[in-house]
C-alpha cells in the first residue's frame, strides 16, 4: 500500500520526495507549455493570468488551509484519547486502595496485564497499520473482565461505597477513551479528499505557466517556488493523517508512565 511506503520510511525522505516531485514535475510542464505557448503571446495576458491565479490561489490555499487544520484536530484529539485512557487506569489503579486486599490485588493485576498488552501488542501494531479488530480483542476482553469483577463487589462501608463509584466512573472513562484511541487509529482523510488535492495542486501551478515573464530562468524559480509552498503543506497533512503512524506519531509514553507507577508503588501500609 502507498500509506505503507510513506510511513515506513523516514520522514525527511518522503518530504524530500514530495516536494522535489512537485518542483520537477512543476518545472517540466512549464517547459512544455512554454514550447507550446510563445511568451510574447502569454506576456500581453498577463493581468488576465494574475486575476485568476489570485482566484485559483486563494480556493486551493483555503481548501489546503482547512484540511490541514481537520488532520491537525484529529491527531490532538488521538492525542488526548490515549492520554485519558492512560490516566484512567492510572486512577483505577489508585481507587484499588479503597477495596479489600483481595479484591484489589485481582483488580490491580488486570490493570497491569490491558496496560502490557496496549505497550507490547497494540501499540506496534498501530505503528505498523494494523488496526484489525483482532489486534484489540484482548484488551477488550481485559476491560469486561474487569467490568465483571467491578460491578460484581458489593460494597460493605461508605469508604468502599465511594471507591466503587469512582471505580465505575473511570471504567466508563477508560472505555470510551479506548473506543476513541481505535477509531482515531483506523481513520484517516478519504482517497478522494486526496485526488482533490492532487488535482487542485496541478491546476494551481499550471496557471503559473499562464504568465510571459522576460526570463524563463526567472518563471521557473517562481513556479518552483509555489510548487514547494504548496507541497509543505501537503507533507504537513501527511504526517498529522495517520496519528500513530510515521515519525510525527503518538507514542506510548503516557502508558509506560503508568506501567512504571504501577509496579513501583505498594499499597501496604507504612
Amino acid at each position: 500500500m502507498l500509506a505503507d511506503l510513506i510511513y515506513d520510511n523516514p520522514g525527511w525522505l518522503v518530504g524530500s520526495v514530495i516536494i522535489g516531485g512537485s518542483v520537477l514535475f512543476s518545472i517540466l510542464g512549464l517547459l512544455v507549455s512554454d514550447r507550446l505557448v510563445e511568451a510574447e503571446l502569454r506576456r500581453r495576458h498577463n493581468d488576465i493570468a494574475g486575476f485568476l491565479i489570485a482566484v485559483v490561489g486563494i480556493l486551493y490555499a483555503v481548501l489546503l488551509a482547512f484540511i490541514a487544520v481537520t488532520a491537525w484536530e484529529s491527531y490532538t484529539k488521538a492525542e488526548d484519547a490515549a492520554s485519558n485512557e492512560a490516566n484512567a487506569v492510572g486512577n483505577m489503579f489508585f481507587d484499588t486502595a479503597g477495596v479489600p486486599e483481595e479484591a484489589g490485588m485481582r483488580y490491580r493485576q488486570l490493570l497491569k496485564d490491558y496496560v502490557r498488552h496496549v505497550i507490547e501488542v497494540e501499540w506496534p501494531a498501530q505503528h505498523a497499520g494494523h488496526t484489525e479488530e483482532a489486534i484489540y480483542r484482548r484488551g477488550w476482553m481485559l476491560i469486561g473482565d474487569l467490568n465483571v469483577l467491578i460491578s460484581h463487589f458489593e460494597p460493605k462501608t461508605q469508604g468502599q461505597s465511594n471507591m466503587h463509584s469512582a471505580l465505575l466512573q473511570d471504567l466508563d472513562h477508560l472505555y470510551s477513551s479506548r473506543r476513541t484511541r481505535e477509531l482515531a487509529a483506523q481513520g484517516h482523510i478519504p482517497e478522494v479528499i486526496w485526488w482533490i488535492i492532487f488535482f487542485g495542486g496541478i491546476l494551481t501551478v499550471a496557471f503559473t505557466y499562464l504568465f510571459g515573464p522576460p526570463s524563463l530562468k526567472m518563471h521557473a524559480t517562481m513556479t518552483a517556488g509555489v510548487a514547494a509552498s504548496l507541497a509543505l503543506v501537503i507533507v504537513l497533512i501527511v504526517d498529522f493523517d495517520y496519528p500513530f503512524r510515521g515519525e510525527v506519531t503518538i507514542g506510548s509514553e503516557a502508558f509506560q508512565s503508568v506501567l512504571d507507577t504501577m509496579t513501583s508503588y505498594s499499597f501496604q501500609a507504612k
